[in-house]
């Protein structure tokens, strides 16, 4: 993860994150979930990198990943880093995220 820019806070009630699931996805057994980008099937969730979050929010922390709501994250505003370029977005907390773990997940199930 890029180190944090100093003075992004995110306003109470909302997280940042980065990060965010692009492009088709395929499962262990094979199966392609299609990237949903302006189109009506393929629609789901995303996983994102939690960037920073409001200061009333404690369930989550800088580092790790949520499960967002399909569409439910603003577009995404470019923040230079010592690491290169990475695109911030804004969620609303709690209510767009669905969950949180620790660690990225490894593929994708869709049961």
């Amino acid at each position: 993860m890029s180190k944090m820019h100093p003075g992004i806070v995110p306003m109470k009630g909302k997280v940042l994150v980065h990060n965010i699931e692009t492009g088709d996805k395929r499962t262990k057994s094979g199966i392609i979930i299609l990237d949903d980008d302006g189109k009506d099937h393929g629609i789901h969730e995303r996983w994102a990198q939690v960037y920073a979050v409001g200061t009333d929010i404690t369930d989550v922390k800088p580092g790790e990943w949520c499960l967002i709501k399909h569409g439910r994250w603003s577009r995404g505003v470019p923040l230079h880093t010592p690491d290169g370029i990475i695109t911030l977005r804004l969620v609303d907390w709690p209510d767009a995220v669905l969950l949180a773990a620790e660690h990225p997940p490894s593929e994708v199930d869709h049961g």
